[in-house]
């Protein structure tokens, strides 16, 4: 998937993502995904699509440093499934990975592998707790994070898949350039 992103108006970039095994092993989640990145239910429901969605800025989060690490989008507040909170208990069982460090917890979907210096950044979205059910995503720099706050980001979401290309938009994102919003995204044909 690719997700254009503007910063305080003006064009930052392209990130693209790879969420195929995201796909197999989390299907309503990310069928959920699948459909907001794509718009294809719009005519039916305008609020399904990330297009035109905000990420989470706070000019003191850039100051302070946290900002860097973790970019949140919160959507437009709805999920294909008419709101409702959905649970893959099946899925959940089969896709339980540990969280990194002495914290603990648990995240679900795709295994992060904290050894690969090629993933730098994972797209994630709650399993529980703020923003579960919704359409609420994360993009979590989990080669830049230090430890502890990796445990905290990852915990109780559903990792999708990872960053392919984009990485200087995030920088641009995290330099304070202005509001981060989604201009465009979609699915990138074969």
């Amino acid at each position: 998937v690719f997700l254009d992103v503007e910063c305080g108006g003006e064009p930052a970039g392209r990130m693209v993502f790879n969420i195929g095994a995201g796909f197999a092993c989390l299907p309503k989640t990310a069928e959920s995904f699948r459909q907001q990145i794509t718009g294809e239910r719009t005519s039916v429901e305008p609020l399904l699509s990330y297009k035109g969605c905000d990420f989470e800025y706070n000019p003191s989060y850039v100051t302070g440093g946290s900002y860097k690490f973790s970019h949140i989008c919160k959507g437009k507040g709805r999920n294909i499934y008419d709101r409702a909170p959905f649970v893959e208990k099946e899925a959940f069982s089969t896709c339980r990975n540990p969280c990194p460090g002495a914290g603990g917890g648990d995240y679900y979907g795709v295994k992060v592998d904290l050894e690969r210096t090629d993933v730098t950044t994972v797209l994630a979205v709650p399993v529980s707790g703020p923003g579960y059910g919704t359409s609420r995503f994360y993009l979590v720099r989990v080669r830049a994070s230090p430890s502890s706050m990796k445990e905290r980001l990852l915990a109780n979401t559903a990792v999708l898949g990872w960053l392919e290309s984009g990485e200087e938009v995030l920088d641009v994102m995290a330099s304070g350039a202005g509001q981060p919003s989604i201009a465009g995204c979609g699915m990138l044909s074969e």
